[in-house]
C-alpha cells in the first residue's frame, strides 16, 4: 500500500508517532489509509451539512476495513461572491482545489480518498486533482437544496437574480423583493436549478466517478447519508481491487458524460470544467465534439433556470439513472464503462424506469432533437464560444440587435439597473476573462426583458447568454475596439487616454501627419517604449517620412528584434508598416493561478533595475518568474503597399466585403493627394469594397465638408467609411457627417 511509506518499517517510526500522537492505534496504522476531503464551512449553503456527510463517509470506511482522515478544502460560494470583486477568486479556486487536494494526498501518502464537495469550482477541483494524482477515487457530494416558494411558484436562486430586474425595473414592490429573498433558497444544499453545482454533481455520476443518486438525492433527505456510507464502502473496494481514477474517467467515459450534458441542459460552465478535467487525465476534448454530440443527443429536462422543474422532481423520476436509461434506447452511451460501483453503466441501470415524463421526456418526445449546449464560433469568437441554447427562447436563436458594450462587468449592471438596456439589444461584456478580469467573473444579473442577448469573454448565467468566449477580448484587441464616434484623437490625448483604460484602444498614426511636430513625435516613442503603451494591446504604427529609422530603432528596442522585411530585389531594406501587435504585459503569477499581476505596475517595480544597477549587482527578473518571450513585430505588407493601401485596407476589414466607400482626397494634382488616391482604391479593390466616389477636399476643412454634404447627397444611405488625406479632410467630413444626422 502506498501508507507503507509513513507507517512500515524502523525508518518511519517518527511518523508512525506522529499517528499515535492523533489517536490512531498500531490496529488502525494496518489498515488502507483513506482521505476524506471535505469542503465543509459555515459560509457556503450547500456545504454547511458537509461535516454531518463526511462522518457518514468516514463510518462507511470504519465499517469496510479502512482508517479514515478528514482533510479539509476551501470552497467559495459564488452566490455570495457575485457581483463585486469577489467573483475574480472563484474560478482561480478551482486551481487552487486541485492543487490542495493533490499536497495533501501525496504529503501523508493516503490509499484512496473520498471526496466530499458540492458547490460549483470546488467540485471540478477535487476531480481534477484525482485523475491528475490517478489514485483511487469516489465522489460524495452534499446534494441540492429543495426548491422555495414565492408567489404560489416552485422558485430557486436564479429567480432571486431576476427579482432584482423587476424590481429595479418599477416591477414588483420593496415587500415583493424581500418576500423572494426569505424564500427562494430555503436550506442547505446546492442551489436547487441546473446551475453549474448540481450540473457537475450529475455529470460527476454520468462519468462514472460517483454513486448513483450523487448529483439529485436533496441535501436534507436520509438517503444522502446513506450515499456518504455507502461511497466509504465503495472507495475501500476500489483500493483493495486497485481501481484508479483514470480507470473510470478516460475518453470513453467522458464522452457518456457530455452525452448526459447535452441530455440534461447542464451548465455552460461545464465545458470550462470538463474540459480541464480531461485534460488533467490525459485525454484532451476538442470543442468541436461537443458540437458533435449535441447535434445526436436529445435534450429531455429543462430544469430552473429553463424550466419550471427543480432537482427534488429530477430524483423523484429517477434522476442520472432514468436519463441514461432513456439515451441507451437509442444507443447513445458507451455501457461498458467502468464506475465506482465496481460495475459497468449498463449494469448499474438495468431495470431502471423514468417515472415522471415532465421532469425527464422520453427518449421520443425530447424537448429538441439536439443537445442543451452550442458551441459557436464567429469573428469575434474565433476559437469558440458557448451558449445554453435550451435555455434560449426561441426567438432569440436568430436575433440581430445593436450591440451595447461595457468593459466590465459593473458598467453592465449598472446599465440593466438604469434601464438602459431594452428588449432587442446585445450587451457585450469586455475584459472579464482570465486576462482582462483578472479572471472569469459570473454575471447574475437580473433583466426582466427576456428578448435581451449577453455576450462575454467571461461566464454569464442569464437564460439567453453567449459566453467563455475565446480568446478573450484582452487578448486579441483588435475585436470590437471601441473609440468615440466623429472624434479624432491627436496622439498626446490618446496617452491620457491609454494612461485610464490602456485596454481600449488602437493606435492608429501615420506619422505623415506629425513629421514637423518633436512633442507629437516625443509622445508616439514614449508610446512604444512603453511609458503608457506598454499596457496597450495594438499599435500600428504608419512610418512613411524620414522619421522612419526612429521609429524603427524604438520598435528594436521594444521587441528584441530589429523590425526588418526583404524587399524582393534582395536589398535588406525595411518597408511597409511597423506593427508591432498584440504585446501583452509582462507578468508575474500570484498563489492564485490564473489571476496575473502587472509586473513594472508600482514604482517599487519600476525602479528596480536602477537600484540594482546603482548598486553595482544584477538583477534577475524581480518579483516575477520567467515568461515566454515576446511575440515580434509583423510585417504585413508586400513591398509595394503603401501606407494608405494599408490604412484603407484596416478600415475596410472593420467593415466587411461588400461595403462601399468614398475617397476625400486633398488638391487635384498633388503627388500627395494622388498616391493617397491610388493607395485608398487599391486597398478597397483587394478588399472587395466598392469605391462609389473620389472627390477632392481642397486640403482644407471646409472644402471637405462641402466635399462630404456633396456625396452624402449623391449616395445616401450608401456609405460604409469615408477615406480621408488628413486631419483636415477628416473633421471636414465628419462635421458634414454630423450637420446631416449620420454616424
Amino acid at each position: 500500500m502506498r501508507s507503507d511509506n509513513v507507517t512500515k518499517g524502523a525508518e518511519r517510526a517518527p511518523n508512525r508517532s506522529l499517528f499515535y500522537a492523533l489517536g490512531y492505534t498500531p490496529e488502525d496504522l494496518e489498515k488502507p489509509l483513506i482521505a476524506v476531503v471535505s469542503a465543509h464551512s459555515d459560509i457556503v449553503p450547500g456545504h454547511m451539512n458537509l461535516d454531518k456527510l463526511t462522518d457518514a463517509v468516514k463510518s462507511g470506511i470504519e465499517a469496510a476495513g479502512g482508517t479514515p482522515f478528514m482533510v479539509p478544502a476551501i470552497g467559495v460560494c459564488d452566490g455570495i461572491a457575485m457581483g463585486h470583486v469577489g467573483m475574480k477568486y472563484s474560478l482561480a479556486s478551482r486551481e487552487l482545489i486541485c492543487d490542495s487536494v493533490e499536497t495533501m494526498f501525496m504529503a501523508h501518502q493516503f490509499d484512496g480518498c473520498v471526496l466530499v464537495p458540492n458547490c460549483d469550482k470546488i467540485v471540478p477541483g477535487m476531480v481534477m486533482a484525482a485523475v491528475r494524482m490517478n489514485v483511487p477515487a469516489v465522489v460524495c457530494s452534499g446534494g441540492p437544496m429543495l426548491a422555495g416558494t414565492y408567489d404560489g411558484q416552485e422558485v430557486s436562486l436564479s429567480k432571486m437574480f431576476e427579482a432584482v430586474g423587476s424590481y429595479k425595473a418599477g416591477m414588483i414592490s420593496a415587500e415583493q423583493l424581500e418576500d423572494c429573498t426569505q424564500n427562494c433558497c430555503p436550506g442547505c444544499g446546492s442551489c436547487s436549478g441546473m446551475y453549474t453545482a448540481n450540473s457537475m454533481n450529475c455529470l460527476c455520476e454520468a462519468v462514472g466517478i460517483a454513486l448513483p443518486g450523487n448529483g439529485t438525492i436533496p441535501a436534507v433527505y436520509g438517503k444522502r447519508l446513506q450515499l456518504g456510507r455507502r461511497a466509504g464502502a465503495a472507495i475501500m473496494e476500489m483500493v483493495r481491487r486497485n481501481i484508479c481514477a483514470r480507470d473510470i474517467i478516460n475518453a470513453r467515459s467522458i464522452r457518456n458524460a457530455l452525452t448526459c450534458d447535452m441530455a440534461l441542459g447542464c451548465s455552460t460552465n461545464t465545458v470550462l470544467h470538463l474540459l480541464a478535467i480531461a485534460q488533467e487525465a490525459g485525454c484532451p476534448v476538442d470543442l468541436a465534439l461537443f458540437n458533435e454530440i449535441s447535434e445526436k443527443t436529445p435534450n429531455l429536462c429543462h430544469l430552473a433556470p429553463a424550466g419550471p422543474t427543480h432537482m427534488p422532481d429530477l430524483y423523484a423520476a429517477g434522476g442520472i439513472p432514468a436519463v441514461q436509461a432513456e439515451l441507451a434506447k437509442r444507443g447513445l452511451l458507451d455501457l461498458d464503462c467502468l464506475t465506482v460501483t465496481g460495475k459497468t453503466v449498463g449494469e448499474n441501470i438495468q431495470g431502471v424506469q423514468n417515472l415522471n415524463h415532465k421532469a425527464i421526456r422520453p427518449i421520443d418526445e425530447p424537448f429538441s432533437p439536439t443537445g442543451g449546449l452550442q458551441i459557436l464560433w464567429g469573428n469575434i469568437a474565433p476559437h469558440g464560444c458557448v451558449v445554453k441554447r435550451s435555455a434560449v427562447a426561441p426567438e432569440m436563436l436568430t436575433h440581430t440587435g445593436p450591440a451595447r458594450v461595457f468593459d466590465s462587468e459593473d458598467d453592465a449592471i449598472a446599465a440593466i439597473y438604469g434601464g438602459k438596456i431594452v428588449p432587442g439589444d446585445v450587451v457585450v461584456i469586455r475584459y472579464e476573462g482570465p486576462k482582462g478580469g483578472a479572471n472569469t467573473r459570473a454575471l447574475l444579473a437580473g433583466m426582466p426583458a427576456n428578448n435581451v442577448l449577453l455576450y462575454g469573454d467571461a461566464g454569464t448565467g442569464r437564460s439567453s447568454t453567449v459566453k467563455a468566449i475565446a480568446n478573450e477580448f484582452a487578448a486579441d484587441g483588435l475585436r470590437l475596439v471601441e473609440v468615440k464616434k466623429n472624434q479624432l484623437y491627436q496622439i498626446p490625448d490618446l496617452m491620457d487616454k491609454l494612461a485610464a483604460n490602456p485596454l481600449k484602444f488602437i493606435l492608429f498614426i501615420d506619422d505623415l501627419s506629425f513629421t514637423a511636430n518633436d512633442d507629437n513625435f516625443a509622445a508616439l516613442k514614449a508610446i512604444l517604449e512603453g511609458s503608457v503603451g506598454g499596457r496597450a494591446r495594438n499599435i500600428a504604427v504608419y512610418a512613411t517620412s524620414n522619421r522612419r529609422h526612429l521609429i524603427k530603432e524604438t520598435l528594436s528596442d521594444r521587441t528584441g528584434r530589429h523590425p526588418r522585411g526583404r524587399h524582393p530585389s534582395g536589398a535588406d531594406e525595411p518597408f511597409g508598416p511597423l506593427r508591432p501587435h498584440r504585446h501583452l504585459p509582462a507578468a508575474r503569477e500570484s498563489p492564485l493561478r490564473g489571476h496575473p499581476h502587472r509586473a513594472g505596475q508600482t514604482a517599487r517595480h519600476r525602479d528596480a533595475p536602477r537600484r540594482a544597477a546603482d548598486q553595482g549587482r544584477s538583477l534577475r527578473h524581480p518579483c516575477r518568474r520567467p515568461q515566454p518571450p515576446r511575440r515580434q513585430a509583423v510585417h504585413r505588407a508586400p513591398p509595394t503597399w503603401t501606407p494608405p493601401m494599408e490604412g484603407g485596407l484596416w478600415a475596410a476589414e472593420q467593415v466587411g466585403e461588400g461595403a462601399k466607400a468614398v475617397i476625400i482626397y486633398g488638391q487635384e494634382g498633388d503627388n500627395t493627394s494622388n498616391m493617397r488616391r491610388e493607395g485608398y482604391q487599391k486597398a478597397c479593390d483587394e478588399a472587395g469594397v466598392t469605391v462609389l466616389d473620389a472627390l477632392s477636399g481642397q486640403n482644407t476643412t471646409d472644402g471637405a465638408t462641402k466635399t462630404m454634404e456633396d456625396l452624402l447627397n449623391s449616395h445616401p444611405g450608401q456609405i460604409d467609411i469615408v477615406l480621408c488625406h488628413n486631419d483636415d479632410t477628416a473633421i471636414g467630413a465628419m462635421n458634414a457627417c454630423k450637420s446631416a444626422g449620420v454616424d
